[in-house]
């Protein structure tokens, strides 16, 4: 009988639901459908980097976020929006790149996690991943970005507005 590789959904099944019990414990639930929703951008990336030896266990974004949150949950005060939106953006996976050459569509170009999941950008053409000192996109970039995903506003041609209830 064969035996069923698991899936990565269902590999980070536990971790997810440890994550929404972190930001539960720490009054911040209303974190985890933002957090993740950005975080599943980055689907697939380690996957695809795997292969290029880039990455450790340590690595992932999920498990670098719930080891910033435990470091939340140590502190004297009760943690705050900032405090959550701080140490999203502080996580290494910002410093990871790709880029897609795209001939036929013209579009080619670094990749954003915030713009784009890394599996649509694999739909483009040929990939290629690196990591890099610096993040990208800048942090105080991801913070303010969080932030208004986080209190319902989004961008739209370069105002922002209320996300329809």
């Amino acid at each position: 009988m064969a035996r069923l590789k698991p899936t990565a959904s269902a590999c980070r099944a536990p971790l997810t639901n440890q994550l929404l019990r972190q930001l539960a414990a720490l009054n911040m639930a209303d974190w985890f459908i933002p957090a993740m929703s950005w975080l599943g951008h980055y689907d697939g990336w380690i996957s695809y980097a795997n292969a290029e030896r880039l990455l450790q266990i340590d690595d992932v974004p999920l498990l670098q976020f719930q080891v910033g949150l435990e470091r939340l949950a140590g502190r004297t005060r009760r943690p705050n929006d900032s405090d959550v939106a701080h140490v999203l953006s502080q996580l290494d996976c910002l410093t990871w790149r790709a880029a897609a050459d795209c001939p036929t569509s013209g579009r080619a170009g670094e990749w954003d996690s915030t713009q784009e999941p890394f599996s649509r950008l694999l739909r483009r053409g040929p990939v290629r991943v690196w990591r890099q000192s610096t993040p990208s996109p800048r942090r105080d970039r991801i913070y303010s970005w969080l932030l208004d995903r986080h209190d319902g506003r989004v961008r739209i041609c370069g105002r922002t507005e209320e996300r329809p209830v």
